[in-house]
């Protein structure tokens, strides 16, 4: 943030002045603001971007997750590729609608292809009817302090995310797996991904049963 800023980069500049009341009315020079941030204005100005109030309250609730669940590598990836199909189709939040094409995409099929298969779907089919769900919005996505689209996770996409960390902790894990997160989209009732996947036939205790071998206690 603070290389962004005395490079000019105006995404950076922006972020900055919507947050520093300081720098609301500064102008720019040729090679960036003759005055610089602070570690303490960067900060401040991502905490505040991602939704709280300060700094240290963002990173107490970091700190107090710290200990317990981890997302996995794949599960990562995910969230990313469903961020950046939000933000292709110009929608604010990302939903489980968008969560689930990225899981049945091509990039994440040696992860999840086979566990939707163990399903009785093919990850081609999951992709095409999600894709046909998911309408297109209006271009609002956020831009991202270094010039990302940003979109934001929508509360359906965070309560599939809750749900699969409860799947996680429930079978003893420590990391949060791709089929946690199938788990989670299935379980989600609010969640249009959890009707579109009933459509095809898939239930969420009988998949519980396919990906965990455990059927879901009654």
């Amino acid at each position: 943030m603070q290389r962004a800023c005395r490079s000019g980069q105006a995404s950076a500049i922006r972020l900055l002045r919507a947050h520093l009341p300081r720098l609301a009315g500064q102008s720019r020079d040729g090679g960036g603001w003759q005055t610089g941030i602070t570690v303490q204005e960067a900060q401040f100005t991502l905490a505040r971007d991602y939704g709280f109030e300060t700094w240290p309250k963002m990173m107490a609730l970091v700190d107090g997750k710290a200990g317990e669940l981890v997302f996995a590598d794949s599960i990562r990836k995910i969230l990313e590729l469903a961020r950046t199909e939000a933000a292709r189709r110009g929608d604010r939040e990302v939903g489980s609608g968008h969560l689930l094409p990225a899981v049945a995409g091509e990039e994440m099929r040696p992860v999840a292809g086979p566990l939707l298969e163990r399903l009785g779907a093919t990850p081609d089919e999951v992709r095409r009817r999600a894709e046909s769900s998911v309408s297109a919005g209006r271009s609002q996505a956020g831009e991202g302090p270094f010039g990302f689209r940003r979109s934001q996770f929508g509360p359906a996409a965070k309560k599939v995310l809750e749900f699969a960390a409860a799947e996680a902790r429930g079978s003893g894990a420590g990391v949060v797996q791709c089929e946690h997160l199938l788990l989670g989209l299935l379980k989600a009732p609010d969640a249009g991904a959890a009707r579109m996947l009933e459509s095809m036939g898939l239930r969420y205790e009988a998949a519980k049963e396919r990906l965990t071998g455990r059927a879901s206690p009654q």
